[in-house]
C-alpha cells in the first residue's frame, strides 16, 4: 500500500468514526427547508350584503350597496316615534365641545363651499340651498327645501314611482351659529311612498348635487 493510499484509508476511517463523510456533515449542519405554509382560507363575505358576495369598489359599486332611510328629525319627534331608542352619551371621559359648531355661518345660502368642487357654475339654485334628493333607478329629482316649506306637501314622481314629500318644521341647523342650541330653524323633510312607508332620501346642499348628479331635475324648473 502506498503512502497516499494509506492516508486516504485513514482519513476515511476517521470520518466514519465521526459520523460520516464531509459531504454528510455539511448536509447535517444545514437544516432542512421549511415546507411552504398552507394558504389562508379566504374571509367569508359580509353577511349583510344584498347578494351575499363581497363588494368590489368599481364604477358600479352603487348598485351593490343598500340605501337606508335617512332623515333629519327633532328630538321631540324621535322620542315620540322611538321611546326605547338609544341615544349616544356625551359623557365619554373626554373633553369635547359637544353642541358647538366650528363652522358658524357655513350654510349661508349664497356662499360657495370653501373647497373646490365640480360644476360650481350650475346656478339653477344657490350653492348652499338645502334640497331633498331622491334617487330612483338612475333618475334623480330635487325638491328645494324653501319650495317645500311654502307648499307643506308635494306629490312627485321619480322613475314611475309616486312619492309624497312633507315639510317637517322645528329642526335647527347644525351649521348656522357657534351654538347649535341657538341656531336658526331650517326645517327638514319626510318622504313616503304610496303605502305610507318611509323611503330613502337625503338633504344635501345644492352644490353637492350639482357635482355628483349634474343631470338632476329640479321640481318646478
Amino acid at each position: 500500500m502506498t503512502r497516499l493510499a494509506a492516508f486516504t484509508a485513514l482519513l476515511a476511517l476517521g470520518l466514519a468514526a465521526c459520523g460520516g463523510s464531509s459531504d454528510d456533515q455539511d448536509a447535517a449542519a444545514e437544516p432542512a427547508p421549511e415546507p411552504d405554509p398552507e394558504p389562508a382560507a379566504p374571509a367569508p363575505p359580509p353577511a349583510d350584503t344584498p347578494s351575499g358576495k363581497p363588494i368590489m369598489i368599481t364604477e358600479d359599486f352603487e348598485s351593490a350597496l343598500r340605501v337606508n332611510t335617512n332623515q333629519w328629525a327633532t328630538w321631540e319627534e324621535f322620542a315620540a316615534r322611538h321611546p326605547d331608542g338609544d341615544v349616544l352619551s356625551q359623557d365619554t371621559g373626554f373633553s369635547r365641545p359637544y353642541g358647538s359648531n366650528p363652522y358658524a355661518g357655513y350654510d349661508s345660502i349664497d356662499q360657495p363651499p370653501f373647497f373646490p368642487v365640480e360644476n360650481l357654475d350650475d346656478d339653477r339654485l344657490p350653492p348652499k340651498e338645502r334640497v331633498v334628493l331622491l334617487d330612483r333607478s338612475g333618475e334623480t329629482l330635487v325638491v328645494p327645501i324653501a319650495m317645500l316649506e311654502a307648499a307643506g306637501t308635494l306629490d312627485v314622481e321619480v322613475a314611475g314611482e309616486t312619492l309624497t314629500v312633507e315639510w317637517v318644521p322645528g329642526v335647527r341647523s347644525a351649521l348656522n351659529s357657534r351654538s347649535i342650541a341657538d341656531a336658526q330653524e331650517r326645517g327638514s323633510a319626510r318622504v313616503t311612498n304610496a303605502a305610507g312607508e318611509l323611503v330613502a332620501f337625503d338633504t344635501p346642499f345644492w352644490f353637492a348635487v350639482a357635482a355628483f348628479r349634474p343631470d338632476a331635475q329640479i321640481v318646478g324648473q
